[in-house]
């Protein structure tokens, strides 16, 4: 909702944004108008009336779309309550993980919204506003965040870490087995190198699915 105040705003017949016509627009009274952006909004604001088309020509609206910058939690069946925090939540017209509308959302505030996964939500998490859309991965996805030390030698222990390990099934590096595997918890594993173990390191979980991360590297 963006808030418009000049003068000679009655009977007002069109506003725009860069070309782009309002989604809706309402008179508050012969000063102040407020609008909704149509998508892709951006540019000289425009208000038609009767008596002709006035610009705010020195006025130039500008917008970003929504930015996702963390979710929690990272997995959870159909009716958990997930937090998403980011950035131009404002007017958010649906929220969805992995292309399934979440089963209701609540925009908390600008930098916040709060929503109830529906069954079978896997992957990207997205918000749209009628600025775009921002994306963020993965829900209920296994996804390797760091492992250290980055290069080592057979028998060297690795300490990966990530999310959504609990049911990891196996542990390789550049699709060689590990000579065996720890599970630490959700967030931890800690893998022992094998002969020929090298490459890309991957972490498969058997409901969360496979992740990877470059490089490590044996000497």
């Amino acid at each position: 909702m963006v808030t418009i105040t000049g003068l000679y705003f009655t009977n007002t017949s069109a506003v725009s944004f860069g070309n782009i016509d309002a989604q809706s627009f309402t008179v508050l009274s012969d000063s102040v108008i407020t609008a909704v952006l149509g998508a892709g909004a951006g540019g000289y604001v425009v208000v038609v009336n009767p008596v002709g088309g006035g610009s705010a020509a020195t006025d130039i609206f500008t917008h970003t779309g929504p930015v996702i910058n963390s979710f929690t939690p990272v997995s959870g069946p159909g009716g958990t309550a997930i937090t998403i925090k980011g950035t131009n939540f404002t007017g958010a017209t649906s929220v969805s993980i992995g292309g399934i509308p979440v089963n209701s959302f609540t925009v908390d505030s600008a930098g916040g919204i709060s929503a109830i996964v529906a069954p079978g939500s896997a992957d990207l998490v997205q918000v749209s506003t009628p600025l775009g859309t921002g994306s963020l991965g993965s829900f209920n996805k296994t996804k390797i965040t760091s492992f250290s030390p980055s290069q080592g030698q057979t028998g060297d222990t690795v300490s990966i870490r990530g999310y959504n390990f609990t049911t990891a099934t196996a542990v390789t590096f550049g699709n060689v087995a590990a000579a065996s595997f720890t599970l630490l918890g959700d967030t931890l594993i800690k893998a022992v190198v094998g002969n020929g173990n090298f490459g890309d390191v991957s972490v498969t979980a058997t409901l969360f699915g496979t992740a990877s991360q470059s490089y490590f590297l044996l000497y």
